[in-house]
């Protein structure tokens, strides 16, 4: 008698997929920065519904496998449930927090801003152990985001090829993630990604190689300072943490410095005007209105906090009657919800580091390359969002950043080494499951 194989029905497959490919809407809508204007109200409440659909079914196969593993899971590994306890301290508070200032600020503000925004993703992190059941699993979400990732790369480069300035913003190339900076930050992790597994290995393919000089290229092209600056900062903590392959990350350093300043390869794109990268080294930014912003931004938010009320210090703004918004993480944050709210989120988003850290240490004695691989991928990830890329741009009010930080944030905390330097740790079997749509690279 022949044993037949349950199919599952992978819907965080499907998700990862969605989400990365949503904005593909905005080429029927303008393209550019044109879309926001013109995509109707419909496209924007289907990506709310959608994630509230794949919520419900997370949680409804929690509940149905409460019984089993996975409950198993929460009791057993402490480390996971010590974080997700300060997780619901962080989000309840978080909350709390923001409906106090109902009182002065519209509700669609706070709806739109603190709760869909930032808040709405969170919960992934919490419901990891639902999809995760193996380290087989693990490898095979990375692998689907490597893999889209190439494709929206490959999409993003081409389009920036062609005459077409509607499929670029302004001239820097956006591909499905509706702005170069958020193009950037996506492929800014992909690059760790593979950077820490090739300087790992002993041995690397082909298609690492070829995979990395994609996210290279289309990386340059989005003209994003803040990633820039994140990019090479990441790629030396790798070099520093490792202490491997440095021919090969001091070559991946000088590419990417060729390919952002060789005006030979802007004149293979005839979209590219003069790239701000260029600009800042000839004129120290006096050209870049969005460093001229910043600094504005700056200046008004520091004067805010030496006149404000120590309320409003602690725990928001009360003079505003609308969601003020910076180009910065943090000053979101603190004006909008205070210095409490800065201290719980950055407090456990840090802590990722050291778990990250400490991970890989133990996948090293196992010998399990892929996973600390991405352990020092997500440290060098973390550190450089945390200290770098929020400190200038507000990557959690965007998505589909906030649910890729979110993601990969829940997998590095489930993430377990085996072996018996990890106490308290629970080791699932390798088990082999098929799933629609299974992509793998």
């Amino acid at each position: 008698m022949i044993e037949q194989k349950t199919v599952k029905i992978d819907y965080l497959q499907y998700y990862i997929g969605f989400s990365l490919l949503y904005y593909s809407h905005a080429l029927f809508y303008g393209g550019g920065q044109s879309f926001r204007r013109n995509t109707p109200l419909a496209w924007a409440i289907s990506r709310d519904l959608i994630w509230l659909l794949f919520l419900f079914i997370t949680v409804l196969i929690h509940y149905k496998q409460k019984n089993t593993t996975e409950k198993e899971t929460y009791e057993a590994w402490e480390g996971y449930r010590r974080f997700c306890v300060y997780l619901i301290l962080a989000y309840v508070s978080y909350a709390l927090i923001s409906l106090s200032h109902l009182t002065h600020k519209n509700y669609i503000d706070i709806l739109h801003h603190d709760f869909r925004n930032i808040m709405m993703y969170m919960p992934i992190i919490f419901f990891m152990p639902v999809w995760i059941t193996s380290s087989a699993d693990i490898k095979k979400y990375v692998n689907t985001f490597l893999f889209l990732g190439g494709i929206v790369s490959i999409f993003g480069i081409i389009s920036k090829a062609l005459p077409y300035p509607f499929l670029t913003w302004d001239g820097r190339t956006v591909s499905t993630l509706s702005d170069p900076n958020n193009l950037a930050f996506l492929l800014n992790l992909m690059i760790f990604i593979l950077v820490s597994k090739i300087s790992l290995s002993t041995t690397y393919s082909k298609k690492s190689l070829l995979g990395l000089l994609v996210f290279l290229i289309a990386l340059s092209l989005t003209d994003s300072l803040t990633i820039f600056a994140s990019f090479f900062l990441g790629i030396l903590l790798i070099m520093v943490i490792l202490r491997r392959r440095l021919v090969f990350n001091l070559s991946i350093i000088l590419l990417m410095l060729f390919l952002i300043f060789s005006s030979h390869i802007g004149n293979l794109f005839p979209s590219t005007k003069e790239n701000r990268a260029v600009k800042l080294l000839k004129n120290k930014g006096e050209d870049l209105p969005s460093i001229r912003i910043r600094i504005g931004q700056n200046k008004e938010f520091f004067n805010f906090l030496s006149v404000a009320p120590f309320y409003d210090k602690m725990l928001g703004d009360r003079a505003l009657t609308e969601y003020k918004t910076h180009d910065s993480q943090y000053l979101n944050i603190i004006r909008n919800n205070g210095i409490l709210t800065f201290i719980l989120l950055f407090t456990l988003f840090f802590s990722l580091i050291p778990i990250s850290y400490a991970k890989y240490k133990l996948f090293l004695v196992s010998g399990d390359i892929h996973s600390g691989s991405l352990c020092i991928a997500f440290s060098a990830f973390m550190i450089t969002t945390l200290f770098v890329s929020f400190n200038s741009t507000a990557f959690l009010n965007r998505f589909p950043l906030s649910f890729i930080f979110y993601f990969f944030s829940g997998l590095i905390v489930f993430m377990r080494p085996k072996g018996p330097e990890s106490k308290n740790v629970i080791v699932l079997a390798d088990t082999d499951t098929t799933a629609i749509g299974k992509v793998t690279v």
